[in-house]
């Protein structure tokens, strides 16, 4: 038993149940129904707290097994973040104290696989891991489930910072990579739909593992190779069609990287994988990005045939073939922009930047959107914007790269986002920056981890273009631009970094921001 005090009102109105006005030395309450006030003595009752008591001891006991649990078997303590008891059944059989007691380790497995399926890519994804479970138990070669395996215990291993899962991941990841090497030696093995999706897994692990910063380039090659070798008619049915999609954007952008040509600019790898297929704006979308990395390539060539004391007349023809070729990607890109924006109207919506959980936010107001899909629709646009007007810069450099395309809308086009159309940007930090007010909304919660993996391309062409815009205003005395603070862009980009890197497991993030040059300087 123990003492307790209730309100402080007087004890006539305690008595009436009304609320006490609390007036010294009478209350008026009192006055006013002309009752005597009794005044404000405290008034000590007996609760029952044996109840309380009770829960406390069993807190406290549970509390002692959990800790013997974890010292003797760290799966068994990481798996209760993903398991848990429906409370219908807590009474029952299955009670708490009885999972705490259990040794997990020969559910391992099925926790590893259990939380990665839940948990990466859990969304709206062209991807979908689960497919990964479909092929790896009904293909002819275990490589596919050994592959899938690693990545399991290395995602979980990540996200729980579980050494022992960690290590496991590695150790199956190289049991694979040698048991891969095999499979496509032979000419059938390398043709099956299981290697490419086994090439896939890999690509990811290292997404999430980054045990270098060549190694996911390296998978893109190989995924790269391994597509065109099975040439653009095998990846017309649902699945094969699906991992092409998905495996489209990684080898661009292994090509962008790399600055060269992909086999993916060509028309047929745009049209007859899509024989039996609709195909969607997005895609679309892709097919102007797939020029992008050999227009890196060409524009680099240029260079060197400068250096290289070519005639005038040889650079300037060369000059004006890659910037035809420049703009008009460029008017085909407005052109989506326009069927988008009719399409997907009031889609977008403007909120306060105090929404933000990324602090401190450089801009004042951030976007949300109706799904993630739109959201990043407008990151990818902005991102490939900023690829052809930056190149157009470069080989114009006394021109506005704005000057050469003169965006033109339907005549029934009726905007209703806010969102910049083509025509509307003044300089290239307002694209940068609208890339970056859509960042919050891609790594909210709801979206898993789809919407963290999706920002890591348009968010590193973002953040190098403010990188070279904040070199130039550094020295001014004004470091604002299109109303965003560049002097918080490093620590905001640190704080989109951890989100990324240990909100969602994607060690590869860890590079997007260091690798460009102007990280370090943005102070």
């Amino acid at each position: 038993m123990a003492g307790g005090m209730r309100s402080k009102g007087c004890r006539t109105c305690r008595m009436r149940h009304v609320k006490c006005d609390e007036a010294k030395p009478t209350c008026q309450r009192c006055q006013k129904a002309k009752m005597e006030c009794r005044g404000y003595t405290p008034v000590q009752m007996f609760v029952d707290e044996a109840p309380r008591i009770l829960e406390a001891q069993a807190k406290a006991s549970a509390k002692k097994k959990l800790k013997q649990v974890t010292e003797s078997n760290q799966d068994t303590t990481l798996v209760r973040r993903c398991i848990s008891i429906p409370s219908g059944l807590a009474m029952g059989v299955f009670s708490n104290a009885l999972l705490m007691n259990l040794d997990l380790s020969a559910f391992a497995q099925d926790i590893y696989h259990t939380f990665l399926f839940s948990h990466l890519f859990d969304g709206p994804s062209v991807y979908n891991p689960n497919i990964l479970s479909e092929v790896a138990y009904t293909s002819t070669s275990n490589t596919p489930s050994v592959a899938l395996d690693a990545l399991a215990r290395m995602y979980f291993g990540k996200m729980n910072n579980c050494q022992r899962a960690i290590e496991e991941g590695t150790k199956l990841y190289g049991t694979s990579l040698r048991q891969f090497k095999q499979d496509i030696a032979t000419l059938t093995s390398a043709y099956s739909h299981w290697v490419l999706t086994t090439a896939m897994t890999l690509e990811i692990y290292e997404c999430i593992a980054f045990t270098s910063t060549s190694g996911w380039l390296q998978h893109a090659g190989g995924i790269g190779a391994l597509v065109l070798a099975r040439g653009p008619s095998r990846h017309q049915k649902a699945f094969e069609h699906n991992m092409f999609r998905s495996s489209r954007m990684i080898i661009i952008l292994a090509c962008l990287t790399r600055r060269q040509h992909t086999f993916l600019e060509q028309e047929e790898w745009k049209t007859i994988p899509w024989a039996l297929q609709p195909k969607s704006p997005s895609c679309y979308l892709i097919d102007i990005l797939s020029n992008v990395p050999g227009f890196l390539a060409d524009s680099k060539a240029l260079e060197d045939l400068r250096l290289s004391g070519a005639s005038q007349g040889l650079i300037s023809v060369t000059r004006a073939k890659l910037t035809e070729s420049v703009i008009t990607q460029l008017q085909k890109l407005y052109d989506w922009r326009w069927n988008w924006e009719s399409a997907n109207a009031s889609t977008t919506i403007v909120a306060s930047a105090d929404a933000s959980r990324l602090k401190p936010a450089p801009f004042s107001t951030i976007l949300t959107f109706t799904n993630v899909r739109v959201a990043n629709a407008v990151a990818v646009y902005d991102a490939v914007a900023l690829l052809l007007l930056r190149l157009l810069s470069t080989l114009h450099p006394d021109e506005s790269p704005f000057s050469f395309v003169a965006p033109k809308p339907p005549v029934d086009f009726c905007g209703t986002n806010p969102l910049l159309l083509p025509g509307d940007p003044m300089n290239l930090a307002e694209i940068a920056l609208e890339i970056c007010r859509t960042v919050d909304y891609h790594l909210w919660d709801g979206h898993s981890s789809v919407g963290a993996f999706a920002i890591l391309f348009p968010l590193r062409i973002a953040c190098t273009c403010l990188s070279q815009v904040y070199e130039e205003v550094k020295g001014r005395s004004s470091h604002r631009i299109s109303g965003c603070n560049l002097l918080l862009i490093r620590k905001w980009m640190r704080e989109v970094e951890r989100f990324i890197v240990e909100g969602n497991g994607f060690a590869l993030g860890s590079g997007v921001f260091r690798d460009i040059g102007g990280y370090e300087v943005l102070e």
